[in-house]
């Protein structure tokens, strides 16, 4: 009589412990579900996307447009200290500089221009590589939550 009332006192802990369990599950569930739903209510809809990205095109054409201009004065500047390269005046009259002075002048570009000329490579290079929309971008999906084995009460 004794084992047997051990035996149903072991089997109604057993059943208590499985309900504790499933109570912590089926919160644990909840829980995510509800974290799932307030990620996805926070996830811009179709519309706001495509109002950044019109605003995304609309700022890379104007940057475009600044690099383009960039682009064309540094190439009059390239162009013109070809051409100085060239004149003989330009050279003749530099050599007349240097013959009475300590530190000697050269033609060419400042190390300031320079710099500035790598910044304009690496920014066509940057925009070039990089379209910068929406649609360019990985979606990233969440996953739907899979029903419970355990059914709610």
């Amino acid at each position: 009589m004794i084992l047997s009332r051990s035996r149903r006192l072991a089997g109604l802990l057993a059943v208590v412990s499985f309900i504790a369990s499933a109570d912590a599950l089926r919160r644990e569930k909840n829980e995510a579900v509800t974290e799932v739903r307030r990620i996805r209510s926070q996830a811009p809809g179709p519309r706001v996307m495509q109002d950044l990205d019109g605003e995304i095109k609309t700022r890379r054409v104007a940057c475009l447009s600044e690099i383009q201009d960039f682009r064309q004065l540094i190439d009059s500047v390239d162009a013109a200290y070809s051409d100085l390269a060239k004149n003989k005046q330009a050279e003749n009259a530099l050599a007349e500089l240097n013959r009475g002075s300590s530190a000697k002048l050269k033609l060419g570009p400042s190390q300031e221009y320079k710099n500035a000329r790598k910044q304009l490579v690496q920014l066509e290079k940057q925009v070039q590589s990089n379209p910068m929309s929406s649609q360019s971008r990985k979606k990233v999906q969440t996953p739907k939550p899979k029903r419970s084995a355990i059914r709610e009460r």
